[in-house]
């Protein structure tokens, strides 16, 4: 299997608090990866490449070129155990210019990532009703040195159930997840086959060292996280509801989200809330509330409004 994506793009701000100078012109970006499984060991190795130039109107600029090379595998035990096991490289190279905070220049940087995960997914028939429970525990190691380059697209972090058992939890390539940490979560689900699944998770991030790299609004700061949770309910393809939230030991809550998908044959609809607490690593010194709604009709297989 392989990718590859390239991109430009330039950005007008209708805000007034933002400054049209300071956001970037993107050209270009860069990403390819390919994957093929591994004849030796099983599993899979992975390369990717990637490169992004950005430029302002200050004369600053900022490139990056970076590859990571990757394995994983995955075996099931006799008794129903699933371990998995992850090994990867990421080298990057950066050249900046006339940007405050950084020197001008080239600097490099490795960074290798390996983790151990195990996880026991447990079903019981319950008349036509199924019901999964899967504890699952990860523990995930690179090196605690912070790193040195400017950071363009690592700023905002999001901690959710989707990435709780992600090797890092910035979004980009400047910033990467350090030292020894540990994740852990449970999951409930409950299948009906008239249509309607239930789900629950629960879990949050352990730490040997807090390395500082995550600010208050995260959930992710301190030695341990926050815990995340989401209940999600779905029936079939027409209706589906997700709660995420991130509390603290105390249960004081930092952010909690709704959204709510619902299809009617050619009609479709979306809503969602949003509460965040603030974030002042990220530059937001507010907290936030943020509603949505959409809608959406299919004419045809070719167009939608």
């Amino acid at each position: 299997n392989s990718f590859v994506g390239i991109t430009a793009s330039i950005i007008q701000s209708l805000r007034a608090v933002e400054i049209d100078q300071e956001i970037p012109l993107i050209l270009p970006e860069i990403y390819a990866r390919k994957t093929w499984a591994d004849p030796v060991l099983g599993g899979k190795f992975g390369l990717t490449a990637q490169s992004v130039t950005l430029l302002r109107e200050d004369d600053s600029k900022f490139s990056r070129f970076g590859l990571v090379a990757d394995w994983n595998n995955e075996w099931i035990l006799r008794n129903g155990l699933i371990v998995g096991a992850f090994a990867g490289v990421e080298a990057n190279s950066y050249y900046t210019e006339n940007i405050a905070g950084s020197t001008d220049g080239t600097q490099s940087e490795v960074v290798p990532t390996a983790s151990l995960d195990v996880r026991w997914p447990l079903s019981r028939q319950n008349g036509r009703v199924t019901h999964v429970i899967e504890p699952r525990v990860q523990m995930v190691w690179s090196p605690k040195d912070a790193r040195s380059n400017f950071n363009e697209d690592s700023l905002q972090v999001e901690f959710d159930e989707t990435n709780l058992f992600s090797t890092s939890r910035f979004p980009g390539f400047d910033a990467s997840e350090r030292g020894l940490r540990t994740n852990i979560g449970v999951s409930y689900t409950r299948y009906d086959p008239l249509g309607w699944s239930y789900g629950l998770t629960l879990g949050r991030v352990l730490r040997q060292v807090d390395l500082n790299q995550f600010g208050a609004g995260t959930g992710l700061d301190g030695v341990n996280s926050d815990y995340v949770s989401a209940i999600n309910a779905a029936f079939g393809n027409k209706f589906y509801f997700t709660n995420r939230t991130l509390f603290d030991d105390d249960f004081n809550v930092g952010k909690n989200e709704m959204q709510l998908d619902m299809n009617f044959n050619r009609v479709s609809a979306q809503a969602s809330y949003v509460w965040l607490e603030q974030d002042v690593v990220a530059g937001a010194s507010d907290r936030t509330h943020e509603a949505s709604l959409g809608l959406q009709y299919r004419y045809d297989d070719y167009w939608t409004f």
